[in-house]
């Protein structure tokens, strides 16, 4: 889990591929993921690791057991690139 007493709220930008992936999961699952997208923008906590390989700046946000969304930030943002089903 990740928490900062400095943490600045941040815009969130969904890149085409990560809104079809979301509904790709079903409303309830994507919601989920918007949910902890929406967490981690305004309070900076989640479940984040870095995605394995290693790309450079790529991030794995955990949400639950199974579902993940990957993105970076970018220029002050949340850039989300994708999400699954584990």
């Amino acid at each position: 889990m990740s928490s900062s007493k400095s943490w600045l709220p941040r815009e969130i930008e969904y890149k085409p591929h990560a809104l079809r992936d979301l509904r790709r999961l079903g409303p309830k699952d994507g919601e989920r993921v918007r949910r902890a997208f929406k967490l981690l923008a305004g309070t900076g906590r989640g479940d984040i690791k870095p995605v394995e390989p290693r790309e450079v700046g790529f991030l794995e946000l955990r949400v639950g057991l199974y579902l993940r969304g990957y993105f970076r930030y970018e220029d002050g943002k949340i850039v989300v690139y994708g999400a699954e089903r584990k």
